[in-house]
């Protein structure tokens, strides 16, 4: 959980909504503050006006990820984290999204399917010990047009066969990958989903020397994220923001993945590179990358180019292919960067250079 550093008077917003478990902050000053700590603008603060992590009856961080699973199918604002306020409370940064604005019956009845489909369940009784209350799915001030704003005490009435179900979703698309072949791994691991991986994560940190780079605030790319290993690291790191690109198929239950892990601020961009690059700043509005990711993805994506150099505003860190010579890529990287440096060798599938390049000398 994050800690936001801000004073009584910064926190002195007049509410722009108010309800009985929540107060929404939100104006200029706020959304230029959250902008500079999650890399998004737009963002609010959905303030729990009770103590602890639980929202109306519900963990807090099991409502968020149900939230965030409807986001991902246009239902719902997204949420980005969990935050810790000067006066302990909690709130939750959010999409600003101002409540009041009727849905269509189109919309409820979809949000109603989602919820009976993926058996979410509520806390929120109309009487103590009562049957659950569902009326507020039909109240207008719990929505933005086709958006459902109230969360609070919602959870997955079953969590072990959501996750079971994601793991079988993924590694559908392992399979798809290699081509129909079964799969019982991948090439990165993902073991909070006991998935296995074929190469050594703690070595090609070492290797590429990223465990040593500081990556708190900064903005991190990862071409060809495949399960998101780097991703999650550099979030763990504090980056500002981060994004893994992969092919469309692998993102969207990847999207999803970061978020049951509670990787909210992740981005996953589905794109075929480099034919789609731009969807890449399309989908982030984000224009160029502090540090860019390039671990043995260029064999896939037609060899190294200029645009990956144009994503990197300041480094680059590079991964060949097994059997790969330094001169493969030397040129090239020469010609886009003032400062290439080959810092050494991945060797637990093969034997791989690896490349530290800069923008500034």
């Amino acid at each position: 959980m994050k800690t936001l550093e801000l004073t009584e008077a910064q926190m002195d917003v007049h509410p722009v909504g108010l309800g009985r478990f929540c107060r929404i902050l939100y104006d200029e000053w706020l959304d230029k503050f959250l902008a500079k700590r999650f890399g998004r603008k737009g963002l609010c603060l959905k303030v729990l006006r009770y103590p602890g992590d639980v929202w109306e009856g519900a963990p807090l961080e099991q409502a968020v990820k149900l939230q965030n699973i409807a986001a991902l199918r246009g239902m719902a604002p997204r949420v980005y984290a969990i935050v810790k306020l000067p006066d302990g409370m909690l709130a939750q940064v959010t999409d600003w999204t101002p409540p009041g604005v009727e849905p269509t019956l189109e919309g409820i009845e979809k949000l109603a399917r989602f919820l009976r489909e993926i058996g979410a369940q509520t806390a929120k009784r109309i009487a103590p010990n009562g049957p659950a209350k569902w009326d507020i799915v039909t109240s207008t001030s719990n929505w933005c047009g086709d958006r459902f704003l109230d969360w609070g005490g919602m959870t997955l009435a079953d969590q072990q066969n959501y996750e079971e179900g994601l793991r079988a979703r993924v590694m559908v698309r392992i399979e798809r990958a290699y081509r129909g072949d079964p799969a019982d791994h991948t090439y990165q691991a993902l073991p909070q989903l006991n998935i296995a991986g074929a190469r050594d994560f703690k070595h090609r940190l070492d290797a590429t020397g990223l465990d040593k780079l500081e990556l708190k605030g900064k903005t991190v790319l990862a071409l060809g994220c495949n399960l998101g290993e780097f991703c999650f690291y550099a979030d763990d790191r504090g980056a500002r923001r981060v994004v893994g690109v992969d092919l469309p198929f692998l993102a969207q239950p990847m999207q999803e993945v970061a978020n049951w892990l509670g990787y909210w601020n992740v981005d996953i961009v589905g794109a075929e590179l480099p034919r789609e690059v731009g969807t890449i700043a399309e989908a982030t509005k984000l224009q160029g990358f502090d540090v860019v990711l390039a671990l043995s993805i260029c064999n896939h994506i037609g060899g190294y180019g200029r645009w990956i150099a144009d994503l990197c505003k300041d480094m680059l860190i590079l991964e060949g292919h097994g059997g790969d010579q330094p001169e493969k890529y030397l040129d090239d990287l020469r010609r886009d960067f003032a400062k290439v440096d080959l810092v050494g060798y991945t060797t637990d599938v093969m034997k791989r250079p690896v490349f530290v390049c800069r923008k500034g000398a």
